[in-house]
């Protein structure tokens, strides 16, 4: 495969104004050969079985292992355990379990390691350059690097639940609560090992600018407590309302989550980007006579969080990454989000008679052709919100969710 972005070259600047006046703080660059060739091998399998201990009391077992060629660790056994039991095989049923689930290397992190290495290639990045030409060819700034670290592991979750279901009256009428706790290992993050010294100043191998190094050393931790009702009425509605309370934190975004501080790690740990603490979701649906059928689906919740920065190299590292004194990972709120969706069907039935001689039967399909409507209300659901403090859209969304959409659709059954 051949990858030559940014092979021209990027400025960023840390203000409007800098920009107007040809000030950039960065500018970044790949070199070298763009052409890469490597080949991964994946292994995965999986035992489980099932075990009905007793008519009230059932129990699951399983084993997964997983396996990449280009990982040196191999002891990825992954074991999950689950259970239900009714007592006195009433209407109240208990259910928990606990796994573990490992994540995989992506691929990008090796194309990456390989076409940046030093031997292939590099990047340069250099902080105040001149512009338009960034330094003069005939000296070069030391080049930049990036690595896979030596020992990585693969990260992985560990997750464990319990929960209880209670059927009441006639009826499809449940009621369910549900305590998940899940925590993150091992996770995937970048750093640059070559960050000048706290202490000093001085960078461990002047060779060099960066060398950021794609590393396993994240951890997240969440909690959620789910509640969900389930009920029909008169046999024509159908309704199922969950409320979840959660509280998710970790200290990367992924695997190109560079941190603020790369010889302190401990600012990072903060709310996930993911992190909604409250979640509400309702889904119904009535049917009428003659086929027809009509349903809803609500959806709110509150914000996630953005990330606050500078804009400037404050910790003299060559990445905007710093963020305000005494202000974590994650201390912007964004708004909530809210949408309806709407759906309407008509199913026609068709019946046709196939066969002879005494050996006629009937056979049927159905022609439905429905009408949907996504964000009916077209409530505007910003997101990715600006959060680096030099911007004069800080505390701003410059996207959103999609709008209203209506869709139109035929299905034939048969």
């Amino acid at each position: 495969m051949t990858d030559s972005s940014n092979f021209a070259g990027t400025f960023t600047f840390s203000s409007l104004a800098s920009y107007s006046a040809g000030q950039p703080e960065l500018f970044t660059m790949n070199q070298g050969n763009p052409q890469i060739s490597f080949a991964q091998k994946e292994y995965y399998t999986f035992v489980q079985d099932e075990v009905q201990v007793r008519p009230s009391f059932s129990l699951s077992l399983g084993l997964r292992y997983e396996w990449q060629s280009n990982m040196d660790y191999r002891n990825n056994l992954a074991p999950r355990v689950a259970f239900a039991y009714a007592p006195g095989q009433g209407p109240t049923v208990l259910r928990g379990g606990f796994g573990i689930f490992y994540d995989r290397q992506p691929d990008i992190m090796n194309q990456q390691g390989a076409l940046y290495d030093g031997t292939r290639g590099h990047q340069i990045v250099l902080s105040n350059p001149g512009y338009p030409v960034p330094y003069d060819p005939a000296s070069p700034p030391p080049p930049s690097l990036l690595r896979i670290a030596p020992g990585i592991r693969t990260p992985y979750l560990m997750q464990a639940s319990i929960g209880v279901e209670r059927k009441f009256g006639r009826g499809k009428n449940l009621f369910a609560v549900d305590y998940t706790m899940a925590r993150g290992v091992r996770l995937y993050r970048t750093r640059n090992i070559n960050a000048p010294l706290p202490q000093t100043g001085s960078i461990p191998d002047p060779n060099f600018a960066n060398i950021d190094q794609f590393e396993s050393s994240g951890r997240s931790r969440s909690n959620s407590v789910t509640a969900s009702l389930q009920t029909a009425l008169k046999n024509r509605v159908d309704l199922l309302a969950q409320y979840t309370f959660s509280k998710s934190m970790d200290d990367t975004s992924g695997f190109a989550s560079l941190p603020a501080n790369n010889y302190d790690l401990r600012p990072e740990y903060g709310r996930a980007d993911y992190d909604r603490r409250h979640r509400f979701n309702l889904i119904g649906t009535y049917r009428f006579h003659w086929g027809f059928r009509a349903g809803t689906v609500v959806n709110l919740s509150s914000g996630i969080p953005f990330n606050i920065t500078t804009g400037y190299l404050n910790n003299g590292d060559l990445m905007p990454t710093a963020r305000p004194p005494r202000i974590g990972r994650n201390t912007g709120a964004g708004p909530g989000y809210a949408s309806v969706d709407f759906h309407f069907a008509k199913r026609i039935n068709f019946r046709r008679t196939e066969g002879g001689n005494g050996n006629a039967r009937t056979a049927g399909s159905n022609l439905e052709i429905a009408i949907d409507a996504f964000n009916a209300f077209n409530h505007t659901n910003f997101k990715n919100y600006v959060g680096t403090l030099t911007s004069p859209f800080f505390g701003r969304a410059n996207a959103a969710n999609p709008p209203r959409q209506v869709q139109v659709s035929t299905k034939y059954h048969f």
